[in-house]
């Protein structure tokens, strides 16, 4: 992952607990029309008894999921907290990251033992452990649904077929080219395939707009990915 940026920053020469970083939402909530103005700026809170200079302003952070919206918040140096630390490393060193921290570790302290998690998998975990889950379930259905039309509608053409195998050998007696057979006898499969992306589309359209509500931050979902699945099931169609 990566830090947030620092949009303004401005050292006071303050002790650590006379000034104070607050993110984009906190400059707004206090009235500043912008990040600028809030450098410099005192804050009081809790009856005058602490007071403290606004040195710097961060862009937003989300702290927790995207189903809640990032709130106004204050950064304050408190001192040390506890046992645990942050580090950070590239992107695909995480295997490098853990051996070499294991052997400083392990010289260090050989008595104890080293504990650690990585923050994004924490994240999804707790965050979005319930959508992940949610989510394979739907890609498993939805994988299902398509093998098993894809084999109704095979059955659905070979009974057809063995059906009409009398008009078939008529046309093609009459000079009717392979093509013209298959298109005369696939105009049907096509027709119930549009009636099925008509009544489909709206819905699959208002399911996943239900499902996107839940979350403070989305997506917008724009015409091109309902076309572009619609194009995809007539080409199975086709192929099938």
């Amino acid at each position: 992952g990566t830090f947030t940026k620092v949009i303004l920053y401005q050292d006071y020469g303050l002790s650590e607990n006379g000034e104070v970083v607050i993110n984009e939402k906190m400059s707004k909530r206090l009235g500043f029309k912008n990040s600028q103005d809030a450098i410099g700026k005192q804050l009081v809170w809790d009856n005058g008894n602490f007071k403290a200079i606004i040195c710097g302003v961060v862009e937003d952070i989300h702290h927790k999921s995207l189903y809640t919206p990032v709130k106004a918040t204050l950064y304050n140096y408190v001192g040390y907290l506890g046992d645990w630390y942050s580090l950070r490393y590239k992107k695909g060193k995480s295997k490098r990251a853990i051996q070499i921290l294991t052997e400083k570790w392990n010289k260090l302290f050989p008595n104890k033992i080293l504990q650690y998690y990585h923050l994004d998998e924490l994240l999804e975990t707790k965050s979005y452990g319930s959508f992940y889950q949610y989510f394979n379930l739907l890609k498993l259905f939805t994988f299902s649904i398509i093998f098993t039309t894809c084999i109704g509608l095979l059955g659905f053409i070979w009974q057809m077929t063995f059906l009409k195998i009398k008009d078939i050998a008529i046309r093609k007696t009459m000079g009717a080219s392979e093509f013209n057979v298959y298109w005369f006898y696939m105009k049907k499969a096509l027709f119930n395939t549009m009636i099925a992306v008509i009544i489909g589309v709206p819905l699959s359209y208002y399911l996943w707009n239900k499902q996107l509500s839940s979350f403070e931050y989305k997506i917008i979902l724009e015409s091109k990915y309902f076309i572009i699945s619609a194009l995809v099931l007539i080409f199975i169609v086709l192929c099938t």
